[in-house]
């Protein structure tokens, strides 16, 4: 183009032209609604999953934890010729239930007294110990490790647990040098662990999903199962 020269005018659009591309480049209002509607649509399939996910990763941390602490529990027994005992401790958390959700395992010194291992250990998210009998019937009529012949309150002679400084239930056997365990021998032992949320039965029965630690005490030995793995 040349200097001075004036730009040739662009040709107008028609008005429903104009209409039309002003309508392409905005959304109406019911565009917007359904688009809205379509991401609560997909939340609401989404985050269920995504919360089950969740609580199974949970209850399976749960059970390799548990597991875990009650064979390390019988090798350092083994190892170091002394009595091992591993405690579950039932107290109010956050939300002031008072269901079993943690665990210690402490070591019987020659003199008579008893020595933490480690550290208070807590089940991870919303996964409890169940005590009221369930699994029983899916491990050949096995007693629970809650059972309670086996609990206690606790004393003002056993340490007070982190953030509670209350009295507290404790639910124990004892591992001996050995490998053996203090526990009645017939019929075998098993722990049930399970996610409070959804709620398990109050009763003995199967809960939704669940992960049972079974033991025998001549050998000691675990085993663990878990429905569908």
């Amino acid at each position: 183009m040349e200097p001075g020269s004036k730009e040739p005018a662009r040709p107008k659009l028609a008005a429903g032209a104009q209409k039309m591309t002003a309508r392409r480049q905005s959304f109406t209002l019911i565009e917007m609604l359904v688009v809205i509607l379509l991401i609560v649509l997909l939340a609401a399939l989404v985050i269920p999953a995504t919360n089950g996910i969740a609580r199974s990763e949970a209850l399976a941390n749960a059970q390799q934890m548990v597991e875990g602490q009650i064979n390390l529990a019988r090798q350092t027994a083994i190892s170091g010729a002394l009595p091992v005992e591993v405690r579950f401790y039932s107290y109010p958390d956050t939300t002031g239930s008072t269901d079993f959700h943690a665990l210690q395992i402490w070591r019987w010194q020659a003199a008579g007294a008893a020595l933490p291992l480690g550290n208070v250990i807590k089940l991870p998210g919303s996964i409890i110990m169940l005590d009221n009998g369930t699994g029983s019937n899916l491990s050949g009529g096995r007693s629970t490790l809650l059972d309670t012949t086996l609990q206690r309150t606790s004393t003002p002679s056993d340490p007070q647990l982190p953030g509670f400084s209350g009295t507290y239930q404790i639910a124990s056997f004892i591992y001996s040098p050995d490998g053996s365990t203090n526990l009645a021998v017939g019929g075998g032992w098993h722990l049930t662990l399970a996610n409070k949320q959804p709620a398990p039965p109050a009763a003995p029965g199967v809960p939704p999903d669940f992960a049972t630690i079974q033991l025998d005490p001549l050998l000691g030995t675990t085993r663990s199962y878990r429905p569908g793995l």
